[in-house]
């Protein structure tokens, strides 16, 4: 049931089977789903408008994006942001990141 839920409000179901199944291909990396996540929020932050929001206008705007998302796109976007972090170097990423895009091998 969680699954279901995981995306579903925001891409067409065919998109979501997509989205789901590269984030279980597990190519690079265990996380896929908050690459996903941070692919999506930035194409809903390309829409905001220069002003300043007040919270509850910004939590619209978010809410407003529902289904109007491009889930190519947005894939596209995650993809380039794994490969943009994997050829970062380690040693200058903050510890919270460290090992969150290195190449999975299952045990």
């Amino acid at each position: 049931r969680w699954l279901l839920l995981d995306f579903k409000r925001e891409f067409p179901l065919g998109a979501v089977a997509a989205l789901w199944e590269t984030a279980w291909a597990r190519h690079r990396t265990r996380h896929f789903n908050c690459f996903v996540v941070c692919a999506m929020t930035e194409a809903i932050c390309a829409t905001l408008p220069s002003t300043c929001l007040q919270l509850d206008q910004l939590l619209v705007h978010f809410d407003q994006a529902t289904r109007k998302l491009d889930a190519d796109a947005v894939l596209s976007n995650a993809r380039g942001l794994v490969y943009a972090l994997c050829n970062e170097d380690p040693a200058t990423l903050p510890a919270a990141l460290a090992g969150i895009a290195e190449p999975f091998s299952p045990s």
